[in-house]
Parts: C-alpha cells; structure tokens; sequence
C-alpha cells in the first residue's frame, strides 16, 4: 500500500515534517510512505489559469496524489488556521478532483496546549468541501511538541509513538478495505 505522506510545513525542522518521518520509518510492512518534498515550489494558485500548461511542480504533486492509495497530511497551525503553501497546494487540486474520495488522516503537532486542534478542524473541513474520505479513527494531535522531540526531530514520547502506531494501522485497515 502505497501512502503520500504531506507536511503543512516549510520549515526545516518542522515537527510535522519529523512526525511523518517518523512514521515513515516505522511503517508497517504493508505500508509505503512517501513523504512529498516540493510544497514549497508550487506556484500560487490563479483560477484565471487553469486553461494553460500547468506548471511542472503542480504536475508532480497531482501524480504523486493519483499514484498514492492514501494521503497523510501532518500540519502546523498557523493564525488559527492551515498554512498558506498547504491550502495553496489543495487549492490546485479541487476541479482536477485527485483527492475525491481518497482516504486522508490528518494529523497535527504543535508546541502549545492544543496540539493544533484549530488547524486540524480547518484542514478538514477543506478536505471535506473536497470530496476526500477523512478518516477520523487516524486523526492524531500532539500537543507540547518541544517535550516529546528530541533537537534532531526523533519522536521520543511513547505515547506518540503509540497513538501514531495505531492510527497508521487504522489507516492502513480502512485503505485495505476498500480495495
């Protein structure tokens, strides 16, 4: 089972870039994650050009979402809501229709109390104007993220690593079933 995995995050030590490095490299047997590396090179979105050539980078992310079964999207909060480059990115998908139906766990880190909750509620929402299949039962929020990554990113709190565990496993169930 193929598995894209997206950060809402340019930062280059994103914690939700190391949460889903993390589960990547924990992955199940099953699963293959691929974590998508060219959200910051997708050009701003224009509906007044959606009838000429599509940029390069815009391209690979559609094939890289067509290819994939399933889509795990691990975003910070920014201003109560999703990141601007994530919600551009999204905003080139919605009449091309990649996400339609296709399973998506949300998750998010965040260094207050939280844990992204805002953002988390923003992100679905989107998702659901979008037709996607938004898996509740993966849904996963961590809170006080300074506590439970190391300086180098490596997720160190058992219990995130726990509720990640299982949430890939539900995931992982949900895309099987409907295969």
């Amino acid at each position: 089972m193929h598995i894209m995995a997206l950060s809402g995050s340019l930062r280059r030590h994103s914690y939700n870039t190391a949460l889903l490095r993390h589960a990547a490299r924990h992955a199940s047997n099953q699963q293959h994650i691929d974590l998508f590396s060219g959200l910051e090179a997708i050009p701003a979105f224009n509906a007044d050009h959606v009838d000429t050539p599509t940029p390069n980078t815009v391209d690979a992310f559609r094939t890289a979402l067509q290819q994939a079964d399933g889509l795990l999207i691990s975003t910070p909060e920014y201003a109560h809501g999703i990141p601007g480059a994530l919600k551009n990115a999204l905003d080139w998908v919605v009449a091309s229709g990649e996400l339609v139906l296709k399973p998506v766990a949300v998750m998010s880190v965040s260094t207050t109390e939280l844990g992204g909750a805002r953002a988390h509620h923003a992100l679905v929402m989107v998702l659901h104007a979008m037709n996607a299949r938004v898996v509740v039962e993966c849904s996963l929020n961590i809170a006080h993220a300074k506590r439970k990554f190391d300086p180098s990113g490596m997720l160190l709190d058992v219990d995130a690593q726990h509720a990640l565990q299982a949430s890939m496993a539900a995931f992982s169930r949900m895309i099987s079933a409907e295969k």
